[in-house]
Parts: C-alpha cells; structure tokens; sequence
C-alpha cells in the first residue's frame, strides 16, 4: 500500500494531521498537541515507546520511505503517490471524493493516467515508465492486485526483478510512461464485437502512452488462480487498436504453465486491448451459373435459349472453413430473364471432392423438391476441407424448360 502522512503546524504548539491511503485521506485528526522532538530518535516502526521493542511496533515489511521537511501539497503528494504506485504496481484510489478517480502525474506534474477520461478501466493499474527527477526507470510490471494477470516488460523476461541493467531501456527520454489497466470484465469468452468464428475476453485493457518508448513483451496468465480464464483450444491471440473487432490478430506465443506472451508490440495512445480465440466454423460459398442441354430445334448440338429448351442452373456449394455444415440447403425461386417463363422439370444434388470441378450436365440425382415456382435443393452434410476435402464441395442444378 501507499500511505501518506502529512501534519501541519497550526499553532506553536499543535498540529493538524492527515493520513492518505493509495491516495485517499482515510484519517484526520486535528489541533493534536504538539511538542517539538529535540531528544529522542526518529522512529519508524519501532512502536510509541522509546523501549527495546516498544509498543504496537509494526511488524511487516516496508518497501520505501520518503520524508520531506516540510508538509506537501496535495499536487506533490500526488506527484509523490504515483511515483510509489507505478514503482510497486499499487493502484491509486479510483473511487475519490465526490467519485473523482485518482490520476496519476509525473515529477512535472503532467498527467500521465487520466482517471476520469479512462472510465470504468480503472482497475489493476500498472506501468512503465521513466522519470529521472524521481529516479524511476521501471521496465517490468504486473499490478500486485489479486486478479491482474497481465505483465508488460521491455523484454521477454517476465519473473525477475525490475534491474534496469539487466533489461533493455523502456525509453531514451525522460518522462515517458505507458500505463494500463482493465474494466473489470468477466473471464469468458463471447463472440459480440469480433469477427465470426473467433471469441475475444470479456475483459478488457487500455494503456495511457505518453512521451517516446520502446516496443515492449506482453505476457498473459490464463490459468490464475484467482482470474483463471476459461479454457480453449489451439491458439492464443493479441488484439489491440482502437476498435477490437477490427483489430488484427497476433499470434502469442505459449509458455506452458498457462502463460502465453508477445513480443515487439507497440502501442498507441488510447489503444485498447484483449485476447481473441478461434473456433472451429464452417465457411459456406455459393457460385451459380447455367447450361442449355437441349432446343426443340438442335437438339443437344449447340442449343440456344429458345422456347422448348431445356436449361440446368447449377450451385456450386465449397466448405473452405474448419468445421462441417449440416443440413445445407440451397433455395431458388428463378423467374426467367424477363423474357422467359420457367418450368421446373426436376432438381438434384451430389457432394464431391472439393478439388474436383462440379460437372452440372453430369448430375443424375433428383432429389430437390419443387414447389410451384420454388425449389430446394438438399445438399446434405458438407464436411470442412482440412478434414474431409473428399465430401467439402456440394453440387446441385436446378433443371427448368422455357415455355
């Protein structure tokens, strides 16, 4: 946690005195009395005693402390909170007086992650960034809350501590930072906002950029214990960009234990970002076209469109996805050309190698239906290519005479 103490001298012999919590004034407690410590140590945790162990002594760890001679103002502290939050991948209240969410500033006191414009992705905030003034060049970082599950680091090392000598530089200039954090969304996977045949996380991120930076390696752990994402097969991909459903997909790659990373990613200010699945669909196309067979004049010798005339309208039907299509039917209603009017004779259909040119005049089979000046034709089961290339491609006509 950051914690942040400030006590202001109202009187020569009182105080008034604040407590923050990640940003947040949890205590206040005012007109303390108040005497100048001109004898006694400095004490942080050792207790209220000046004994060998003291009383209520803190017992826990303490990361960093930083005392100033003098009380800050809300900007410094703030300036002061977001240095630690970014550092130790803390988020910063979100919930603030009057529901003001917290923003995060540099050493210069540019926002460098706008609450209020970010929304409901205030969650699991985390980032990178430089600022020398604040000494600050963190170059790895996972939020420490229990659902984050993504990490971003300069390299694709993931687990070892932040030591920037031992990692590629997040930016050559100062005060650059990229920020991110999640809306909170569900560990499922729904195809809304995504193309067919994938799935995209519920949850969702957005980064805040500012300043120039590096590409960075992303990791995602879809298997943690407290956010363990739904399981899936084949392939785990990155989505990023302003519009998700129009994002292209890039491939992660797996790590085993459930974690999956990315390397070279580069992202824009404002991007959003999830994680996209596919899933096996099938992929129908149609192509039509027609033959004369025969005229009451020349027979099967280079017919014409004359009345009397035998005409087959073929389908072709190709499976080129990864997952058979039952039942398909195809459905007409020709009318002629304007010119023409139609009899339906008979219709039929075969399924055929998908590698194997449809040959309509060759169709034998009658087993569409007609129906006055409707037909459907049942094309049966058309298995995906990958798996059954024998039975991918369906073949029917439909076999009329102009009267």
């Amino acid at each position: 946690e950051v914690v942040t103490t400030r006590a202001n001298q109202v009187s020569s012999n009182h105080i008034d005195k604040k407590v923050f919590l990640l940003g947040r004034r949890r205590a206040l407690n005012s007109n303390i009395p108040f005497a100048p410590n001109t004898q006694n140590p400095f004490r942080i945790g050792k207790g209220a005693s000046e004994s060998s162990n003291g009383s209520f002594p803190w017992r826990g760890n303490i990361a960093e402390i930083i005392v100033y001679n003098s009380a800050l103002s809300n900007a410094n502290r703030n300036r002061v909170e977001s240095y630690l939050a970014i550092k130790y991948g803390l988020t910063l209240d979100q919930n603030n007086s009057a529901t003001v969410a917290k923003n995060y500033h540099d050493s210069q006191g540019n926002t460098i992650w706008d609450g209020s414009i970010n929304g409901v992705y205030n969650h699991d905030i985390a980032g990178l960034g430089r600022d020398d003034i604040s000494v600050l060049d963190q170059r790895v970082s996972k939020s420490v809350n229990e659902q984050a599950v993504v990490t971003i680091s300069t390299n694709s090392d993931f687990s070892s501590q932040n030591v920037p000598s031992a990692r590629p530089a997040f930016s050559s200039n100062d005060r650059s930072f990229l920020i991110w954090a999640n809306d909170n969304g569900g560990n499922g996977w729904t195809t809304a906002g995504t193309p067919y045949g994938t799935k995209i996380l519920e949850r969702k991120w957005k980064v805040q950029k500012s300043g120039n930076q590096n590409s960075v390696s992303l990791q995602v752990d879809v298997d943690d214990t407290d956010f363990d994402i739904d399981d899936f097969n084949g392939t785990l991909y990155l989505v990023k960009g302003s519009d998700l459903s129009a994002a292209t997909p890039l491939a992660m790659t797996d790590d085993g234990g459930g974690k999956w990373h990315i390397d070279n990613v580069n992202f824009a200010d404002g991007d959003l970002f999830s994680f996209r699945i596919k899933y096996p669909v099938p992929i129908l196309s149609l192509t039509k076209s027609s033959i004369v067979l025969n005229d009451p004049a020349n027979g099967t010798t280079n017919p014409k469109r004359i009345p009397g005339a035998t005409i087959r309208y073929c389908f072709t039907v190709d499976n080129t996805g990864d997952a058979s299509a039952d039942h398909v039917t195809v459905d007409d209603n020709l009318t002629g050309n304007g010119r023409d009017q139609l009899l339906y004779q008979q219709s039929g259909s075969i399924v055929q190698d998908i590698n194997t040119i449809c040959d309509c005049a060759a169709i034998t089979a009658t087993n569409g239906t007609i129906s006055d000046r409707y037909v459907t034709i049942d094309m049966g089961t058309i298995t995906d290519q990958t798996n059954a290339p024998s039975t991918a491609r369906g073949c029917g006509y439909i076999e009329v005479k102009i009267k």
